[in-house]
Parts: C-alpha cells; structure tokens; sequence
C-alpha cells in the first residue's frame, strides 16, 4: 500500500515510477507465487495488472502520464 501510495503522490516522476516498478515487481512476484494454484483467468487479470502498473510508471517516469 504504501508504494502505491508514494508511486502515485510524490510530485518528482522519477521517484514516482521507480516506486511503481517496485510495486510492479512485487506483484509479479506475488503472482509466480501463485502461479498454478490459479484459474486461467485469473492469470490473465493479475498478469494485465502487473503490466498495467509497469507501463503506467514508465509513464510517470517519461513524464507522459
């Protein structure tokens, strides 16, 4: 919560993504964790967020979002 937090509220983009990227990085570890215990769509929407995360802080950090 807290990386979401500081990735979406801190005003330097920089510091922003690179906080979102962390979060990203977590949550695709989160899901290889879980990896075969999940349904298939499942798979798919936590593999969407974490590529939903990991392009919106490449956003912030290019200062295009």
């Amino acid at each position: 919560m807290a990386l979401l937090l500081a990735g979406l509220f801190v005003e330097n983009g920089l510091i922003g993504g690179a906080f979102l990227l962390a979060l990203a990085a977590l949550l695709g570890w989160l899901v290889a964790l879980s990896w075969t215990l999940i349904t298939p769509t499942a798979k798919a929407v936590r593999t969407l967020l974490v590529l939903f995360v990991t392009v919106y802080a490449i956003g912030r950090m290019t200062g295009r979002v």
